[in-house]
């Protein structure tokens, strides 16, 4: 799948489990690191997957999110463990 088809994907999950009136507007959002980049440097570094998350949590949040899922097998256990696990101490962020 291309990078750029993610947030289509995840667009389709919210509309399909019907929870569109439980989320921000436009609540899918792709950080700005390409796959490429997280494997190699944000594995050799992750505070470099960390940062990205990080900054579109806050971007979420600004626009109105309460909650943060991360939706990315590699992302969302990176953060995890590198104790991401909670925005300004009191916005979560999800690994599912």
């Amino acid at each position: 799948m291309l990078e750029s088809e993610i947030g289509v994907m995840y667009d389709k999950v919210i509309t399909e489990y019907g929870s569109q009136n439980k989320t921000i507007v436009n609540p899918v959002r792709l950080v700005n690191l390409s796959t490429y980049d997280a494997v190699t440097r944000g594995m050799a570094d992750n505070s470099i997957i960390v940062q990205v998350v990080e900054e579109k949590a806050r971007e979420l949040v600004s626009d109105g999110a309460e909650v943060i899922v991360v939706g990315c097998g590699l992302y969302a256990p990176v953060c995890t463990l590198n104790g991401f696990v909670k925005l300004g101490g009191d916005v979560p962020i999800v690994d599912p």
